[in-house]
């Protein structure tokens, strides 16, 4: 599995013909998988005992979570910046001396 241009997806190449076996230990066959995703258009909530366990989302939607994210974590990071710049802080090599680093 390798990382995909989108944060956090994971990208895996499924053999043809070849059973494939997840991180999870879930094992699919490549080629049926493949053909079925092709055509995914809709979110699809994968079930098991009749629980959700996960989902299959097309990569438009997949995309427009990834964007959240990066808004989320955006406005995160300037609240902390806020933070930061309103209370005393200590640069770097100050925090080294006194820690005798």
């Amino acid at each position: 599995m390798k990382k995909s241009s989108l944060n956090s997806a994971k990208t895996v190449k499924l053999p043809r013909g070849r059973r494939v076996r997840g991180d999870l230990g879930v094992s699919i066959n490549g080629s049926e998988i493949g053909k079925s995703l092709q055509f995914i258009s809709r979110r699809m909530i994968l079930t098991q005992r009749g629980k959700p366990v996960g989902a299959i989302v097309p990569l438009e939607d997949l995309s427009l979570l990834e964007q959240t994210e990066d808004l989320r974590d955006a406005a995160t990071y300037r609240a902390a910046l806020k933070k930061a710049q309103r209370e005393k802080t200590v640069d770097w090599e100050t925090l080294k001396r006194e820690l005798g680093l």
